[in-house]
């Protein structure tokens, strides 16, 4: 059971260090995610390699991840320290990372294959990143809030690349608009001033709508989804019964237009829906389960390359391609044990969560499960059709992003935990 600690440390330089490495993490993370000086392909403006820059943001996170742990062991020892338990109980995204990294390694200096799983793997160093920033500074939530309030930071800037490329008739920042586009969900049930609040929500559904990706539009489908839903269950009602009517109603008519809306733009598919690149797709995904069918156990323990062999057919000039599926990747590369250890990991964390939003918790700690918790499941969405967990760049942020989700789960059961014996102490 997660229990309570000083609120500060006694020597305030230890976490003061962490909290200077964590925003230059976040400011070199965010910097190479929109790249602003790189305008792309023509009208495309799409993710490039970066080279030895792309580890930068992840030197200063050691630097933070160093500092914040100097700091908490310097300290008495706490057998129970929190950040110990929420690492612990995500024991299966560690053990899948370690699997990765082997693989990918193994693969790099021994089977001479340049493109590995390196980056997801290290990638996923970003979730006990946020976990152990997140319980070394005293106020708890700020590093959560932070991250939030710089990734809208940098969304005018998102939004102005892909309006002006799809003007252009193309398209900027595709597998990145899973980190933007929910923010309005957490700035929405955060902010007090409502006019604001509206503001970032209209921002973004501007930017799922002229990004004109079919993922795009599953990420802003489930923004506004989950919005509408908690709009729903806070709604005043006489009773339970009526809620539920009203819950079950609004599900009703969401599906009943949407279903109107799908029907319209596969009829019109060619004018209005991006064409997905499904002869490219057809290839590496045939590909992908093939590579399973071949070894559903563990299947390549990730010793094999990232990409794929397109046959005759290039994409922007070259002949490989990375699977576009990091799903269909985890489970042809990692086999059901890869697979199973990847997909429980995600289990433990949100069953917590998700305990935590139906308990009595704070309304900011809420606020704050509800926003990360749409940022990782479009990016899971977004990691089910394209390869943004084996873009470092993206990784880090998704895993961060997931860290933190983890993190203020286990605070909240800890606030939960703390309230409940607060009367129980009273009465004795």
């Amino acid at each position: 059971m997660l229990t309570a600690t000083s609120a500060r440390f006694e020597n305030p330089l230890d976490f003061d260090i962490g909290k200077v490495f964590f925003y230059l993490f976040m400011f070199f993370a965010l910097f190479l995610l929109i790249d602003p000086f790189y305008t792309g392909y023509g009208a495309f403006r799409v993710t490039r390699d970066l080279g030895p820059l792309k580890y930068t943001a992840m030197v200063f996170g050691a630097g933070a991840l160093f500092f914040s742990l100097t700091g908490m062991l310097l300290k008495p020892r706490n057998k129970q320290a929190p950040w110990r338990e929420s690492l612990a109980h995500a024991w299966p995204i560690l053990l899948f990372g370690l699997l990765v990294l082997v693989g990918s390694l193994v693969a790099r200096n021994y089977l001479d294959i340049k493109e590995t799983f390196l980056q997801l793997a290290i990638g996923i160093l970003g979730f006990p990143l946020a976990v152990i920033l997140f319980w070394s500074i005293g106020n708890r939530m700020l590093v959560a809030r932070r991250f939030m309030q710089a990734l809208l930071l940098v969304l005018p800037v998102v939004i102005g690349w892909v309006v002006v490329k799809r003007i252009q008739g193309g398209q900027a920042f595709h597998t990145e608009i899973f980190l933007f586009v929910p923010l309005a969900v957490y700035f929405f049930l955060s902010l007090k001033w409502r006019w604001l609040a509206w503001g970032v929500l209209l921002s973004t559904i501007v930017l799922g709508i002229a990004s004109h990706k079919n993922t795009a539009y599953l990420v802003l489908l489930v923004t506004l989804l989950h919005l509408l839903l908690i709009g729903m269950a806070r709604r005043p009602a006489r009773d339970i019964s009526l809620r539920r009517a009203l819950v079950v109603y609004g599900l009703f008519v969401v599906l009943l237009v949407g279903a109107a809306a799908v029907s319209f733009l596969l009829l019109n598919r060619e004018e209005y829906l991006p064409s997905g690149n499904v002869e490219a797709r057809s290839i590496t995904y045939t590909a992908a389960i093939n590579r399973f069918l071949d070894s559903p156990i563990y299947g390549t323990g990730f010793l094999d390359t990232s990409l794929v062999q397109l046959y005759g057919l290039k994409v922007l000039g070259s002949d490989t391609l990375v699977t576009h599926s990091d799903l269909l990747d985890i489970f042809s590369h990692g086999g059901l044990f890869g697979a199973a250890l990847f997909l429980f990991g995600v289990y433990r964390v949100f069953f917590r969560a998700v305990a935590v939003l139906r308990s009595r918790a704070d309304d900011q700690v809420k606020s704050m499960i509800h926003g990360l918790s749409v940022i990782v499941v479009c990016g899971l969405i977004t990691a089910s059709f394209n390869s943004p967990l084996i873009t470092l760049t993206i990784a880090v942020l998704f895993w961060f992003a997931f860290g933190l989700l983890a993190a203020v789960a286990d605070y909240g059961r800890l606030l939960a935990t703390q309230q409940h014996a607060e009367p129980e102490e009273g009465r004795a």
